[in-house]
Order: structure tokens, then sequence, then C-alpha cells
């Protein structure tokens, strides 16, 4: 699956943190720690398979369990508007 970066959406580094801004609905919104990680690679390109095998490597944690917590936070970035989820050439 790949994620479209909603293009109302800006980010900055602040502090070691991604703050987002959401410019048609006001929505603010910082992450730290993997949900940097995770943003940074949806800024790059990388596809949610990726970025779950790399958290899986990096922290040394089962695939299931991250792969869980990556859905519920892509869901989370989903529902206040700052991304899409793409299967194929459809929105999802």
């Amino acid at each position: 699956m790949k994620i479209e970066i909603n293009e109302l959406v800006s980010h900055t580094d602040v502090h070691g943190e991604i703050v987002l801004a959401n410019i048609e609905t006001g929505i603010y919104f910082s992450i730290g720690g993997s949900g940097k990680q995770i943003w940074e690679a949806l800024v790059k390109g990388n596809d949610v398979e990726s970025i779950i095998d790399a958290l899986t490597e990096r922290y040394q944690v089962e695939k299931h369990i991250v792969s869980k917590d990556v859905h519920e936070f892509l869901d989370d970035l989903e529902h206040r508007k700052f991304i899409k989820k793409i299967d194929g050439k459809n929105a999802i």
C-alpha cells in the first residue's frame, strides 16, 4: 500500500519532532519517535510494507506488532486528513 500526503499539509522539524499542519482543516499535529520515522519514510515515498520492515528490523519487535502499530498510526493520520491511503490506482 502506498500513502499520499495531502497537498494541503505542511510539515517541519521543530526540536526533533515533526509538526504537521493541515491548511484546509486547521489541524496541527506533533509527532516524534517512531512516528517521526514513519512520516519521514512517507515523505521519501516509501510504501507501508517497507516502513514496517524497517521498523521491525530497527527495533527488533515482532512484525505483526509493528504492523498493527503502523496501521493504527496511519489510520489516525488519515482521520486527521494528513494522508490518503492508495491501493493501486484507487484511494481506499
